[in-house]
């Protein structure tokens, strides 16, 4: 993923490569972070901070403040979406998983 400054067009920063074969999950921003998952291969539903920790290169990769691996055998995270409540993110997995965790850490909550 790629990161611009929505005034000027500039590049600010790109993310860590995605684990995962395709992504297809809707890209949810929430209070300073983004939340995307990928499907197939090795699919993880991964959360990246918006800011922009070096500004003096474009080319900084930013690493995901946290990831969550799908289950063995599930297609993983296609077409999935995020929900919010407080400081908590729900999201699920092909399989039919629903996990709530941290929106910020991605400590697990539940699942």
């Amino acid at each position: 993923v790629i990161a611009y400054d929505a005034d000027t067009l500039e590049k600010l920063f790109e993310t860590e490569a995605i684990p995962g074969a395709q992504l297809q999950s809707p890209v949810i921003y929430h209070d300073g972070y983004i939340y995307l998952g990928s499907r197939a291969g090795s699919p993880e539903y991964v959360c990246f901070s918006t800011e922009d920790t070096d500004p003096s290169t474009p080319d900084e990769v930013v690493e995901a403040a946290w990831s969550q691996a799908a289950p063995e055998g599930s297609l993983g995270f296609g077409w999935i979406g995020a929900a919010f409540k407080g400081d908590t993110c729900f999201f699920a997995d092909a399989s039919g998983t629903v996990y709530s965790v941290n929106a910020k850490t991605g400590a697990l909550i539940d699942s």
